[in-house]
């Protein structure tokens, strides 16, 4: 099961408590792009606004970006961008970035599928990084309400650490799986309101729309790090070959108009 957003107004608000300043940190989430979401930016994370902190998301022609705004007299933000049709529509993925705080835009990566994508954009930044303690981390959408995803999302994962390659391909298969500096592990399975975080820090998401979707991304098994295990779960020596899953043949549809943002 998944959370469905509707590229229109709907987000998850899991406010600030232990979420704030962080760096260095990593993000991941399952995501099922129908758009690329209101104007052509749905987010996946966002903990910003126009002049401070930083967002994840989806971009045009199915990039994949990263960025976080520095401030300053002449300041330029931090920002990376793959390279076009990194990602597709329709279609289950895993997307995640990292990054260690330093203003270098090299030392952020994006992946998808566990592989990190080739590059389009890598703007250094210049300034002092800006400051998002105020600022919500939202799920599925901007702090306007004018980045919505379209498309569903589930999974997502905040840690306080640069997680390597191979524990990203493991969070892959198992999500939360690893958990040194959870902090933060919304499943999204549409069941709860609010929705609940499995990390322990109790920043359980505040709904506002989105629909429950009986579909679930690729995974092998769900970790409940409170719990020390939802699932039996035993890390795999190699990571296996990517389960099949049926396309579903019925969902509801994007509520957003063609063209909207451009």
């Amino acid at each position: 099961m998944s959370r469905d957003f509707d590229g229109v107004d709907d987000l998850i608000n899991c406010g600030t408590a232990g979420l704030d300043n962080k760096a260095p940190f990593t993000v991941a989430c399952h995501c099922f792009p129908d758009t690329q979401g209101e104007a052509n930016v749905g987010r996946f994370v966002d903990k910003g606004s126009a002049t401070t902190g930083w967002q994840f998301h989806i971009s045009a022609t199915n990039r994949v970006r990263f960025n976080h705004a520095y401030t300053g007299a002449t300041p330029t933000d931090l920002e990376l961008s793959s390279v076009n049709n990194s990602i597709v529509l329709d279609k289950w993925q895993f997307v995640a970035m990292t990054w260690d705080g330093s203003p270098t835009a090299t030392n952020a990566h994006l992946y998808v599928d566990g592989q990190e994508t080739a590059y389009a954009v890598t703007t250094d930044a210049v300034g002092t990084k800006g400051d998002d303690a105020a600022l919500p981390f939202l799920i599925g959408n901007s702090i306007a309400a004018a980045r919505t995803f379209d498309g569903a999302l589930a999974h997502v994962m905040f840690y306080g650490k640069v997680l390597t390659p191979g524990e990203m391909r493991q969070i892959r298969f198992f999500p939360a799986s690893i958990t040194d500096r959870l902090l933060g592990y919304w499943p999204l399975r549409g069941i709860s309101s609010p929705e609940p975080d499995y990390s322990g820090l109790g920043n359980h998401g505040l709904l506002t729309g989105t629909l429950k979707w009986n579909t679930d991304p690729a995974v092998f098994g769900v970790w409940h790090p409170r719990r020390r295990s939802r699932f039996p779960y035993t890390a795999p020596a190699s990571v296996p070959a990517t389960p099949s899953v049926a396309t579903p043949t019925t969902r509801r549809k994007s509520r957003a108009l063609v063209g909207v943002g451009l």
